[in-house]
């Protein structure tokens, strides 16, 4: 498929592709990024951007943002408020993000076909989310390495 230079440049206006939550709590501080990413990139007007940002969305999740009222969804200040009632929403408790984060970094194995070279870039990333969760976790590259070569048996 070959676009135009006007696919292009609305693809570029709208900010690219709006992020969709899954709606899974796990995934929300990813799609936090790539939503605050988005709106930072986007030159749609700021009235504009929270629909935009819930029409992309599944039900469930819409359930969610338009909690704030169709008025403020929008309003110029519509994707903040979305962010806020999002966060309240979706946002574990600090001790439950690291034990989260720590069960899906230490339970990972390597997918059927997966190379070792992404497996390896999935579980480093794994930990750098861990350690974004709770500051306190720490190892040394050397043992990280190891364990994670030993994840890719």
């Amino acid at each position: 498929m070959t676009t135009t230079m006007d696919d292009d440049q609305m693809y570029a206006n709208n900010g690219g592709v709006v992020p969709v939550f899954s709606g899974q709590m796990e995934d929300y501080s990813a799609w936090r990024e790539d939503a605050m990413d988005w709106e930072f990139s986007t030159k749609l007007p700021d009235k504009i951007k929270a629909t935009k940002l819930v029409l992309a969305q599944n039900d469930m999740v819409k359930k969610v943002m338009r909690q704030i009222g169709s008025d403020q969804v929008r309003s110029a200040e519509g994707f903040q408020l979305i962010i806020k009632e999002m966060d309240k929403t979706f946002t574990l408790p600090t001790e439950q993000l690291g034990l989260n984060s720590f069960e899906k970094w230490d339970t990972m194995t390597r997918s059927k076909g997966q190379s070792s070279e992404a497996f390896l870039m999935q579980y480093d990333v794994a930990f750098h989310d861990l350690k974004k969760q709770d500051a306190r976790v720490s190892m040394s590259d050397q043992v990280l390495v190891m364990k994670g070569l030993s994840r890719l048996q």
